[in-house]
């Protein structure tokens, strides 16, 4: 109800039944995906530090900064993402209601105005959307490939164990790489 009284001239009931299915989705994952992968990581973090402690902070120096990027980018998505997302949909609400008004428009003459004022508006926001996924997918795109090159770094490091002589730690290191 509080809701409701807040935002009275926003909701619907399209938005509240699409908010109820997005808040089922998002408890659906969190539920069931999210309890099962950190589970996975914490054993497989506690089983990589149980058999090879330097491989355990290994870890920890790679996946820490990854993280770090992570949450940078998702922070620059909730701030820079929402205003853009906020323009489009009042320019939704914007169409909705002259379509429902659209006999006033076509009675004033002002068909060929309206198209063109809400065309350049969505190319407006549509070029700022551009702009923001670009740079975000250049951002995960960095973040990525410096995963692989860790990643890699832990294959050259099992391997070069294993050429060396140590073939235990490099058979441990190259079991765990999977993991």
């Amino acid at each position: 109800m509080g809701q409701h009284r807040r935002e009275k001239k926003h909701l619907s009931l399209a938005s509240i039944e699409k908010s109820r299915g997005r808040l089922l989705g998002l408890q659906g994952i969190i539920l069931y995906n999210a309890v099962e992968l950190s589970s996975r990581l914490i054993v497989s973090f506690v089983a990589l530090a149980w058999l090879l402690p330097v491989g355990a902070l290994i870890m920890v120096a790679l996946v820490v900064p990854y993280l770090v990027a992570s949450m940078i980018i998702n922070a620059g998505v909730a701030k820079i993402a929402k205003p853009i997302d906020e323009d489009f949909r009042e320019l939704y609400r914007y169409r909705t209601v002259r379509m429902e008004g659209a006999w006033r428009v076509i009675v004033a003459c002002m068909t060929g105005k309206e198209i063109s004022h809400m065309d350049d508006q969505f190319e407006e926001i549509l070029q700022r959307d551009r702009k923001f996924w670009f740079r975000y997918i250049d951002q995960t795109t960095l973040r990525d490939f410096l995963a692989i090159f860790a990643y890699a770094g832990i294959v050259g490091y099992a391997l070069y164990q294993v050429y060396t002589g140590d073939t235990q730690t490099g058979l441990t290191v190259g079991l765990l790489i999977p993991i």
